[in-house]
């Protein structure tokens, strides 16, 4: 099953954890039928993301999500993402 979603105007102007989070909130929303009762991972390339969850005091928004995490029988586990090979495309050989 495919899925997917453009973010808006504010959301793009979030920092980058506040929209991997989003990315995973929306995730969890579209498939709540099929991850509730079962286990499951979130492979994640994006560390701080990880260590959210294990904050001791979180406030706001990201309060509210990690509510949201806690229905599900979930477990986060860091992966290094694709080096970002644009970055050295410019370099001469």
């Amino acid at each position: 099953m495919d899925s997917s979603r453009l973010f808006n105007s504010t959301e793009r102007n979030n920092i980058i954890t506040k929209r991997k989070a989003l990315v995973m909130i929306y995730a969890l929303h579209k498939f709540r039928h099929y991850l509730l009762g079962n286990r499951f991972t979130f492979y994640v390339d994006h560390m701080p993301l990880v260590d959210l969850v294990n904050k001791p005091q979180v406030f706001g928004k990201l309060a509210r999500w990690l509510l949201l995490f806690l229905e599900y029988n979930l477990k986060f586990i860091y992966k290094h993402g694709r080096p970002h090979l644009m970055a050295l495309s410019g370099l001469p050989n």
